[in-house]
């Protein structure tokens, strides 16, 4: 039942900016205002919207109203007590869950604006996991420094290089300022749903290793051939 609510919470904005985004809509503003008159005595949509995330708040002050004029001998007088402190908690949880949402937003909001050609990084229930350095094999044997975002529902990865060239060329996560001394530009955003893991991740990675150097190891061998077959025909000829 919390979670419910909680996620009803976490949507109350999104689901007022869809209304504001649907209102802009010639027919669907023809609709709202005929609804709107049609029905004078009874709230409106925005109204009907905010009812629940006001209704702790007020059955809080309602029970609290309704033990300050209950005996304390009265039978009920315990079980309001037991039902303002569960309200109460209630109440907490909400806003130490709104608070943290807000700051995850916030904090999506922030890697958005720092990774050039990201965007549409905030989006309702996702999270930020982690960040790391890998290194990535580009082209031919070359190796590169590669930032991982890894976000509830989905991987970004991106370039990453100092702002300062001067300084220390190690790139590390976990300082301080690892966001704010380094540009970053992305390079794909896979969904998690695209992801397989394997549960033997050494295995697979050395198995996929060995098997690009059979490759390589082919790709000398066809190309002393085709180098054997046209020295063949320069002399024929």
């Amino acid at each position: 039942m919390i979670e419910t609510y909680i996620s009803f919470v976490d949507n109350f904005k999104y689901a007022k900016a869809a209304i504001t985004q649907a209102r802009g809509k010639p027919s669907f503003e023809k609709y709202y205002n005929r609804c709107c008159r049609d029905h004078r005595n009874k709230l409106d949509l925005d109204s009907l919207l905010i009812s629940p995330i006001q209704r702790a708040p007020r059955y809080e002050l309602l029970v609290k109203q309704l033990i300050k004029h209950t005996p304390t001998e009265h039978p009920d007088h315990e079980v309001l007590l037991r039902a303002q402190r569960h309200i109460h908690n209630l109440a907490v949880a909400i806003n130490q869950h709104k608070e943290a949402h807000e700051q995850m937003e916030q904090r999506l909001r922030e890697i958005e604006a720092i990774v050039d050609g990201l965007d549409d990084l905030v989006s309702t229930g996702r999270n930020l996991v982690r960040y790391d350095m890998v290194q990535m094999r580009c082209r031919g044997d070359e190796k590169r420094q590669r930032c991982v975002f890894t976000l509830s529902d989905q991987l970004v990865l991106t370039s990453v290089r100092r702002k300062n060239p001067m300084k220390n060329s190690r790139l590390i996560t976990q300082s301080a300022d690892f966001l704010d001394s380094n540009r970053f530009k992305l390079i794909i955003k896979i969904s998690l749903d695209d992801v397989e893991i394997a549960k033997d991740t050494l295995k697979v990675l050395q198995e996929t290793e060995q098997t690009i150097d059979v490759a390589r190891e082919d790709e000398k061998v066809i190309r002393k051939v085709i180098e054997l077959a046209n020295l063949i025909k320069g002399n024929k000829e």
